[in-house]
């Protein structure tokens, strides 16, 4: 009886082994650490999770490659989700918790002469509260946007609760990384749900003339994704009709930042101009 069953177990591990190396054949080829990721912020962290967490594609494994939107997934109940899609910045106390389990976080290279409809990076993360790596991965077509997500989960599972829903959202070095990581992609990252959510009520309450909500909910899409040119186009106008330049200049120096090749850029850029003399 004994060796039946260690007969059965062996052949249940040998299959397991099969199925895990046929799904994830590849190797490890970075690791953050705390040299890696010296020079990044917790703000800056934050924002580059959001935005490459947005650009990205969660793979949930059954025997094939499924990949699924990020924002659509929870890795465990309501944690990557109030990430990507929670007030401010998408990251509060209660979601730091997931970042605050997570032990290990490795950046894969696929192989591609074996799987190449796959992205050709992934990067995997390992906690106890989290399920098995080989049944899910975030995959990027480029190496850098790779080792960027991971650092930035590096950064968040690093820091503390208290830090990281307390930091101040409106950095301005963390901006700059958004906007660098935003210039830099050829195929722009998509709306978020919630955040499509907040433009078509401000919409509407532009239509019916509610002004400072509309403002509002621009903010909240914004925090959302900080990276969308447009809701800080918008957000700008709105602020200026109201009066508030200081607000309206910041915003739209950041779709400048964002866009900075815009048709309606020297439109943009006078209207700045135009606010600053106002503040006088």
């Amino acid at each position: 009886m004994t060796t039946k069953i260690g007969v059965r177990g062996a052949l249940l591990l040998a299959g397991f082994a099969a199925f895990f190396v046929g799904i994830v054949r590849a190797d490890i080829i970075y690791e953050p650490s705390a040299d890696t990721v010296s020079g990044i912020s917790m703000q800056q962290a934050r924002q580059t999770f959001q935005l490459l967490a947005a650009q990205g594609e969660f793979a949930r494994f059954d025997g094939r490659y499924n990949p699924v939107p990020i924002d659509e997934v929870t890795l465990m109940p309501g944690s990557l989700r109030a990430a990507v899609r929670g007030s401010g910045a998408g990251l509060d106390i209660h979601c730091s918790l997931l970042f605050r389990d997570i032990g290990r976080i490795s950046v894969y290279d696929v192989d591609q002469r074996q799987y190449p409809d796959w992205p050709p990076y992934f990067v995997n993360l390992l906690g106890p509260a989290l399920p098995d790596p080989c049944k899910q991965s975030f995959h990027f077509h480029h190496l850098e946007d790779a080792k960027g997500f991971a650092n930035a989960v590096y950064v968040l599972a690093h820091t503390s609760p208290t830090d990281l829903a307390g930091q101040d959202k409106g950095s301005s070095a963390a901006f700059d990384e958004v906007a660098r990581h935003y210039r830099s992609r050829a195929e722009k990252p998509e709306l978020p749900e919630d955040a499509r959510r907040y433009k078509i009520q401000a919409a509407s309450a532009i239509k019916e003339k509610r002004y400072e909500d509309a403002i509002a909910l621009y903010e909240k899409a914004l925090g959302i994704a900080p990276w969308w040119p447009e809701g800080h186009f918008n957000r700008a106008l709105l602020l200026g009709d109201q009066q508030d330049y200081e607000d309206a200049i910041t915003e739209m120096k950041k779709y400048l930042a964002l866009e900075p090749k815009a048709p309606n850029a020297r439109a943009a850029q006078d209207k700045i101009y135009e606010w600053e003399g106002n503040e006088k």
